[in-house]
């Protein structure tokens, strides 16, 4: 009797184990969403599944599977049991395409700048002005005492604001305003997370700057206004007409 009965544990061991060993009934996919748009994980029912984001601040997913778009980008979603894992690639689309971001590399020389963008319009110690893209735009990059990049810098026309606003509220999270309708923008719910800030004001009453820098916890936001040479500025002026 006493044997009978450890015999029918065992095997109710072995079919328990079993039953934590399914391996998840998804396969690796990839979707695309706009911002604010959403997808439901199409689990099975009673299925347990974990979810789990790499990047929330590109999209987020709920505990029962729910993925909500939140910023353009792309991530990873990891679906797992205690056995299986899976993964659903994201990629949140843009709506709005006012021009194509800059290839950000802080500390790059000026050399491989000039490699990529062509020859500058106008140049000096501190930065250097390439066409970029569409008529009336303009990319600056301003650079340290060793020739390497501090900054980039994309100049918008004047009457393109409201544009520029949607494109940049679908890519970063404003981390405040300043005087003479400044805004700051970070990559990141939260600074402890920012790598990147982007600083939007507007300059000599022709354009606007959306400046890309390293991200700086001490920055004092209010007091931000950054100041280019003469010759540069008017170079934009006369460029972006």
């Amino acid at each position: 009797m006493k044997k009978s009965s450890l015999l029918i544990i065992a095997i109710l061991c072995v079919l328990c184990s079993g039953c934590f060993k399914q391996p998840i009934k998804l396969p690796d996919y990839e979707i695309s969403l706009y911002k604010d748009k959403s997808y439901m994980i199409p689990a099975p029912a009673h299925s347990h599944y974990e979810y789990h984001s790499l990047n929330k601040f590109c999209a987020s997913v709920s505990t029962d599977g729910l993925i909500l778009a939140n910023h353009v980008g792309e991530t990873d979603i990891l679906v797992s049991n205690n056995y299986d894992e899976k993964i659903i690639h994201v990629t949140v689309e843009p709506t709005y395409m006012l021009y194509t971001e800059p290839y950000i590399n802080f500390g790059e020389s000026r050399n491989a700048i000039k490699a990529r963008y062509g020859t500058p319009y106008q140049e000096n110690a501190n930065a250097a002005i390439f066409p970029y893209e569409r008529e009336g735009f303009a990319l600056m990059v301003t650079f340290d005492q060793n020739d390497q990049v501090v900054s980039y810098v994309v100049v918008v026309p004047n009457n393109f604001y409201t544009d520029l606003a949607l494109f940049l509220f679908e890519r970063y999270e404003l981390n405040g305003t300043g005087s003479n309708n400044t805004s700051y923008f970070m990559n990141a719910y939260s600074a402890d997370e920012a790598s990147l800030f982007v600083t939007v004001l507007p300059y000599n009453a022709n354009f606007w700057f959306v400046m890309y820098e390293p991200f700086n916890r001490n920055a004092k936001l209010s007091s931000f206004n950054p100041t280019f040479p003469d010759e540069i500025t008017d170079a934009l002026v006369k460029m972006t007409r």
